[in-house]
Order: structure tokens, then C-alpha cells, then sequence
């Protein structure tokens, strides 16, 4: 905000059905996480503390609660999404109703976001589950020149993250990776050619609908406010930090 960027916070709904099988995957990688987190603190291992301690944290509602709390205290505005977050928050950017999308998240690219950002952050580093540290810089991603140099349009983008593995079908296909899946939609001209070819525990159609017909709010409302610093300062110091 001290950099002059006008921030908006887009929370995440209910999951689509088939997102429920990478829930589960992660819930079960918490709950590995929690079981070695607790034997790492029998051993006094800090080390292992820090590392499982990041990996077993969960999002309650309670901490989204007060995180929307927080950030409308700041006065920015908050969209709470039907669904998909990344879907509604590439929504706002290709009504031009915001700038950029900053995420990690590729699947912005696949909802239809024209300009993505990655690693918008004042730090300059991140920390890899190894515990190495990694240099980062900011990433701008346009969605136009990433289909022009690969030589596709959108759906076909769509199509080769479904061969190498989505949120909605994790595994993918298997031995199918970036490069022999851009191969392939090339060749191609239709999805039923390419999928046709092989066996997946996944409907391949199911995926694409859920990148093509992603429930958002179309009447979202951008409204920012100056900061009120008494809640500010409220919120944090009578947090329990």
C-alpha cells in the first residue's frame, strides 16, 4: 500500500466436487506432518519443529474470520467468491475492474486472467520445505504472449494442464509431462483425439467445465475506504498472537 498499489482480497468458496480428492490428499499430508511434528518435539528437534510446524497448519474459520476483519479495517474491499478464488479474482481482471492478479496459483491462467503476478512480496526470499531459502523476484505473466509463444489458444492451454495433472484431477496422465502435452494438443485439432488415446481415472470433460463454468459473482462491488487505525491498532493488539 506505502508503494501506492490499491489492494482487494478475494476469499475462496465452496470448493467444486472435484476438488475434493486433493483436499483430502492434504489433509492427510497435515495430519503425516502433525505425527512428525509431535515426535519431532519429544526429540526437541528444532529443526524438524520448524519445518512440520509450517506443514501442519490448517486455515480455520475463525483466522479467515478475523483475517477479513483485518483488512477491511485497512479499507479494503473483500469479495468473497462462490467458489474458486482464482477464478472470481481473473473475473475482475479481464472486466478491467482490477490491474493484476497476484497469485502463485496457474490455475489464474486457465480461469482466463489476462496479467498475473507472482511473488508479489516484500521479501526477497522464500523458504523451500527443506528448509533451503530460494531467491525470489516479481513475475508478470501475460496470458496473451504465453499463448502466442507456446502457439495455442486458451482452451488449449486448458487441455494440456489436464494431461500433466490440475487441482481437479492431481495425478494427471501418467508419463505425460509439459513438454510431450503441448506436443500433443498440437497435433490434435480435437480434445477427444488426445484423450481418446489413453485411461484415466478422471472425465476429462468433467475438468474442463470446471475452468469453463467456475461460478463467480458478476456484481462484485470495489470500494476502498481510508484505514481506521483505532481498529487497526485494536485488532492488533488485543490479538493473541
Amino acid at each position: 500500500m506505502s508503494k501506492g498499489l490499491k489492494l482487494c482480497f478475494v476469499f475462496d468458496g465452496i470448493p467444486p466436487k472435484l476438488k475434493q480428492q486433493e483436499i483430502a490428499n492434504r489433509q492427510e499430508r497435515k495430519q503425516l506432518a502433525r505425527e512428525k511434528l509431535a515426535i519431532a518435539r519429544e526429540e526437541e528437534d528444532q529443526e524438524s519443529i520448524n519445518k512440520y510446524s509450517k506443514q501442519s497448519i490448517s486455515v480455520y474459520k475463525e483466522l479467515i474470520s478475523e483475517s477479513k476483519e483485518f483488512i477491511e479495517a485497512l479499507g479494503l474491499p473483500i469479495i468473497q467468491a462462490p467458489s474458486e478464488a482464482e477464478a472470481q479474482a481473473s473475473y475482475l481482471a479481464e472486466k478491467k475492474m482490477v490491474d493484476y492478479v497476484a497469485s502463485s496459483d496457474y490455475d489464474s491462467l486457465l480461469y482466463g486472467c489476462p496479467n498475473m503476478i507472482r511473488n508479489l512480496t516484500l521479501s526477497s526470499r522464500r523458504k523451500l520445505p527443506s528448509g533451503q531459502y530460494v531467491s525470489i523476484t516479481q513475475e508478470l505473466i501475460s496470458l496473451s504472449e504465453t499463448l502466442n509463444t507456446l502457439g495455442i489458444t486458451k482452451d488449449q492451454l486448458i487441455y494440456l494442464a489436464i494431461l500433466v495433472g490440475t487441482d481437479f484431477n492431481p495425478s494427471g496422465i501418467k508419463g505425460i509431462g509439459p513438454k510431450t502435452a503441448l506436443k500433443l494438443v498440437k497435433e490434435n485439432k480435437k480434445p477427444e483425439e488426445i484423450f481418446s488415446k489413453y485411461e484415466t481415472d478422471f472425465n476429462w470433460k468433467e475438468v474442463y467445465n470446471v475452468f469453463k463454468k467456475m461460478p463467480i459473482d458478476k456484481k462484485p462491488q470495489l470500494v476502498w475506504k481510508q484505514p481506521n487505525p483505532g481498529k487497526i491498532r485494536k485488532i492488533l493488539l488485543d490479538h493473541d498472537f
